[in-house]
């Protein structure tokens, strides 16, 4: 019969050394983990960035037509107010109500910037009306 090979002390002390610090790295990750988040909930919007796809060269919406509109939402006025209070959804379904934008894409950049990007639709024919009124027809066949 065989007898079972005890540990020694010094193997024992490196196990129990080893799992300790392991539990200590674990603990560290965890409160930092914690802090960022913390961190993230408290930081404030520092500024709007906005930008046009301007890949067609349209010049149907401008920067300032952006402006205008998320001065109606109170966005222009979201800087300094922290980030979770930034509804970016809302955001984005109001921009994309505006008859030249096609689709719109809000998200908190680095150093709490607001960022907007937004696309516009690319018209495909202008429709002028016997009475004088004119639109245009986007490319899937929405007025613009």
């Amino acid at each position: 019969m065989k007898t079972p090979i005890k540990k020694s002390g010094s193997v024992q002390w490196k196990f129990w050394l080893r799992g300790i610090g392991l539990a200590g790295l674990t603990t560290l990750f965890v409160f930092l983990l914690i802090s960022a988040s913390a961190g993230e909930n408290v930081r404030e919007c520092s500024a709007l960035q906005i930008s046009i796809d301007g890949k067609q060269d349209l010049f149907f919406i401008d920067p300032q037509a952006i402006r205008n509109e998320l001065g109606s939402l109170d966005a222009d006025t979201f800087l300094g107010r922290p980030i979770r209070e930034i509804n970016l959804s809302r955001i984005e379904r109001a921009l994309d109500q505006l008859p030249h934008v096609a689709r719109t894409e809000a998200w908190i950049g680095t150093g709490g910037a607001l960022c907007v990007n937004v696309e516009q639709r690319v018209p495909l024919l202008r429709v002028i009306h016997i009475k004088g009124v004119s639109y245009y027809l986007d490319i899937h066949g929405e007025k613009m």
